[in-house]
């Protein structure tokens, strides 16, 4: 039911970070990583509370921290009830770091904190993709006030404990050069860097859930659904805000189609999708034309004591700018896409 392109599931690097990591709990690790599992296109995360206690095996109160230190940590964000991962991977540019199966897994969790912690570290400096690392044994404990020890231990002695629970997941080894000891880390133990990444779940759990909702959940092949997935990624990825609210209404239309069943035996629930999706876009564009007209009629009478708010002509401005630019992306797209023929299906239609 997935796309290709989501099968590579990744996890932003500054979700690994030891400037973090270092002050999380094992059971906070997994709730970033099952977030980032279950994460959409948009940041949004269709999972209840209690779906994500299940998911971690823990209480709903422990959730709520979780939530509440993720938005004082900008990691998260709550709008209404709909909570938004602000830490993911929009473009592949970004840093990123795969994400292993094994990180999920009860071995991992097995170890200690700090020999987690370690494993994170490899992976946060790039070990996984050919990258050595190296690094004197003193930077992983406490040696100053700073307390800028990467695994937030205070002393010596615990480390070589540590990096033996490590070699588990992790190639290293520690070497002395100079009367010093430096651990090396070589890349991850070969069954672990061969694993393919777990699977994204959250744009087909959002859909499953939508289609559950509308009573559709076992009306639509793998295929369709497959389809709708794809154009909505290409809606998002073209038009960023402005397709996510496109394809929304499209999708709200699509399922109100009595004929549905029809589409998805003939496979043609992409292309009627893309349908409404051409004929919405042309609908919109007056629509954001008459907002532009506004703004800008708005920002010229504007009163001498919004004038003087600097704050509001930067958000109207800020907006008018938005709006040009959703006007433009869809006034281009609008012209290049040929007209459907693909007829439109309606309530007064007989069966």
């Amino acid at each position: 039911m997935y796309l290709k392109e989501e099968v590579s599931q990744v996890i932003h690097r500054d979700l690994c970070n030891p400037v973090n990591t270092k002050y999380y709990s094992p059971l906070r690790m997994k709730f970033h990583f099952v977030l980032s599992r279950y994460v959409c296109w948009d940041g949004f995360i269709p999972l209840t509370r209690k779906e994500m206690a299940h998911l971690l095996d823990c209480n709903i109160q422990s959730i709520n921290k979780f939530i509440k230190k993720g938005i004082r940590e900008n990691i998260l964000s709550l709008q209404g009830d709909r909570l938004f991962l602000l830490k993911r991977v929009d473009e592949y540019s970004e840093g990123y770091i795969k994400h292993f199966p094994f990180l999920e897994s009860p071995e991992f969790f097995s170890l200690s904190v700090h020999a987690q912690r370690l494993v994170l570290y490899a992976l946060w400096a790039g070990v996984h993709t050919g990258r050595p690392l190296k690094r004197n044994l003193s930077s992983f404990y406490h040696i100053s006030e700073e307390y800028n020890g990467v695994l937030n231990i205070y002393s010596r002695a615990p480390i070589y404990a540590v990096l033996e629970e490590a070699k588990a997941f992790l190639n290293l080894e520690i070497i002395v050069q100079n009367d010093q000891e430096f651990v090396r880390v070589k890349g991850l133990q070969e069954s672990y860097a061969k694993q393919k990444a777990l699977e994204n779940q959250g744009e087909k759990k959002l859909l499953m859930s939508l289609l559950e909702a509308e009573g559709f959940d076992e009306e639509l092949s793998t295929n369709s659904c497959h389809e709708i997935l794809k154009i909505k990624k290409h809606y998002i990825r073209k038009f960023k805000e402005i397709g996510m609210e496109l394809f929304s209404h499209a999708l709200k239309n699509l399922l109100s189609v009595h004929k549905i069943s029809h589409l998805n035996k003939r496979c043609e629930i992409g292309i009627y999708l893309k349908s409404i999706l051409n004929n919405l876009e042309q609908q919109i564009i007056p629509t954001l034309q008459k907002r532009i007209e506004y703004i800008k009629y708005s920002l010229s009478h504007a009163t001498k004591d919004i004038l003087l708010n600097n704050k509001v002509i930067e958000i109207f401005q800020c907006n008018l700018e938005k709006i040009i630019n959703d006007l433009r992306l869809l006034s281009f797209h609008y012209r290049s896409v040929p007209n459907s023929a693909f007829p439109f299906y309606n309530w007064l239609e007989t069966k």
